[in-house]
C-alpha cells in the first residue's frame, strides 16, 4: 500500500481513487512492486508486519469508536499558524490543490 499510493508507482499518475468496487478488498486497488523502492527496505516492512501481528488495528480504529468523546471539540479551530505542505499527485490532496 505504501508503494501503490507513492510517485514511484507509475499507475498512481493520476491518483488511486481511494474506493473499493464491490467483491474485492482494499489492498486490490495496488500492485505489488517488482522491486523495493529505495525508500523502503524489507526490514521496515517487517517491523510494520510484527507491529500490527501484535497489536492489530484496535489503537487505530478506537479513535473511530470513541468519536463521541470528541463532540467537545466540534468546530474548534486551530489558533496557531500551520501550513499543509502536498503535492499535485498525492491521492490525500486531491480536491485541495489548485
Amino acid at each position: 500500500m505504501m508503494y501503490g499510493l507513492s510517485g514511484d508507482n507509475p499507475h498512481s499518475d493520476p491518483p488511486v481513487e481511494p474506493f473499493v468496487p464491490p467483491g474485492n478488498g482494499f489492498l486490490d486497488l495496488f500492485e505489488d512492486p517488482e522491486e523495493l523502492p529505495s525508500w523502503l527496505a524489507e526490514a521496515d516492512i517487517d517491523t510494520l508486519a510484527t507491529e500490527f501481528t501484535e497489536a492489530g488495528f484496535t489503537s487505530a480504529l478506537n479513535w473511530y469508536r470513541n468519536w463521541q468523546l470528541t463532540a467537545p471539540w466540534e468546530g474548534a479551530q486551530y489558533r496557531m499558524p500551520g501550513r499543509y505542505v502536498t503535492v499535485t499527485w498525492s491521492t490525500g490532496s486531491r480536491g485541495w490543490t489548485n
